[in-house]
């Protein structure tokens, strides 16, 4: 965290023959300042920046800053090398539907405080205290998301100025599950500092897509498989292994796919990830599609506000019990009550294998693979009845729940 260098000049379309120091700095407190404040903008000056070609107007060594549409944009390029703490956190008491989150909202913090908070805050949460000065003050950027089970920070960078410390971060949380995870950024800053501001910022790949798309999703994205999720429920304690088919397809996965899982599963559906010891309810991921869905000729249609029973009847057939049903309504009825009607139909699995094969060692004695297709729609359409069949649900059982939207 070093003193704050002489104000660079931003990036200009025309370059006209001379400019002078005051426009400069006007200049650059305009593209910095407005959005975000004099004290935000104050701050990104304690290191020279680079001026860049083209939408980038100000690149640093951590981070840059670009525009589109005349909005800055900060986009993260690597790891801030300074003195920090980061923890990526699971909440395993706070999985689940019946969740009581008043207390995980003390977990919430953007603040700075002296340090027998800084210990209070490590002992409460969990967190392996990593620094021991007394004398110092630390700031603390956390939150957490529900019903994620990736959540994964980095920081950027930290800047003092004054009495205050402005910390750039990018988090990504992916993939909707029962489970609540976070992070935590802890900062050792001096005694004088007594508030912190935090910025979020962009992956690269987001900016790009921002640029061409006007979203964080290049569109293929939704092209996808969405919240596939395994579950395993051997006969008894037994090290089970999973791999995907076409799984150059993945797009997100948790815990991380590296040619497999490898798990130990329970009776009761809990697993232990073997690459990393960690507890686990079930396998998640996120793949593109060989092979889109599409409206066939047979199918349902279903008024919005029907979808709760429509699902609660029509999972029980295809042979989920109670938790995977609730898991599955949970994540698909917002998307179904937003439209007036939609047209659902449930994947065949010779459908399914032709996007993800689902391979399981040891051979389980019934698999079970659920995949529904939806299409909001404003009026009524005619379709034939689809005939759904109920599996047999005997022995070591594999189950698999997923879909898109068309």
């Amino acid at each position: 965290m070093g003193k704050m260098p002489p104000l660079p000049e931003p990036i200009k379309e025309e370059k006209p023959k001379s400019q002078s120091p005051l426009l400069i700095t006007l200049a650059v407190l305009a593209i910095v300042g407005i959005a975000f404040g004099i004290a935000g903008a104050m701050a990104l000056f304690r290191e020279q920046g680079k001026p860049a070609a083209e939408d980038v107007v100000l690149d640093f060594k951590h981070y840059k800053i670009a525009k589109i549409e005349d909005e800055p944009i900060y986009v993260y390029k690597s790891e801030y090398d300074g003195n920090y703490q980061l923890v990526n956190k699971d909440f395993p008491e706070y999985v689940g539907m019946n969740r009581d989150f008043e207390a995980l909202e003390e977990f919430r913090y953007d603040d700075v405080v002296d340090y027998e908070e800084y210990k209070a805050f490590c002992e409460k949460w969990d967190i392996e205290q990593k620094f021991t000065d007394e004398d110092s003050n630390y700031a603390i950027v956390s939150n957490y998301y529900v019903g994620s089970p990736n959540t994964t920070a980095k920081l950027a960078e930290v800047y003092e100025e004054y009495a205050s410390v402005t910390i750039f971060y990018q988090v990504s949380s992916r993939g909707v599950t029962a489970d609540t995870t976070g992070f935590a950024i802890i900062v050792p800053v001096d005694t004088d500092v007594t508030k912190v501001s935090s910025i979020s910022m962009y992956t690269e790949t987001e900016y790009e897509n921002l640029k061409k798309y006007g979203e964080i999703y290049d569109p293929s994205y939704y092209l996808m498989e969405d919240k596939p999720i395994i579950y395993l429920y051997p006969e008894k304690e037994m090290e089970v292994s999973v791999k995907l088919g076409n799984a150059q397809n993945l797009t997100v996965s948790y815990p991380r796919y590296e040619d497999g899982w490898r798990v130990l599963a329970q009776p009761n559906g809990d697993l232990k990830d073997l690459k990393t010891g960690r507890n686990l309810y079930a396998l998640y991921y996120e793949t593109k599609l060989e092979e889109a869905f599409k409206v066939e000729k047979d199918g349902f249609v279903v008024a919005g506000e029907d979808s709760a029973e429509f699902l609660e009847k029509k999972l029980a057939i295809l042979g989920l019990n109670d938790r995977e049903k609730e898991e599955f309504i949970v994540y698909w009825l917002p998307k179904l009550e937003a439209s007036k009607f939609n047209y659902i139909r449930f994947a065949t699995t010779e459908e399914i294998d032709k996007n993800t094969t689902l391979d399981v060692y040891p051979r389980p004695d019934s698999v079970i693979r659920v995949w529904m297709s939806f299409k909001g729609l404003d009026e009524e359409i005619k379709v034939e009845e689809q005939k759904l069949e109920t599996p047999e649900r005997t022995g070591f059982t594999v189950v698999e729940w997923g879909g898109s939207e068309l």
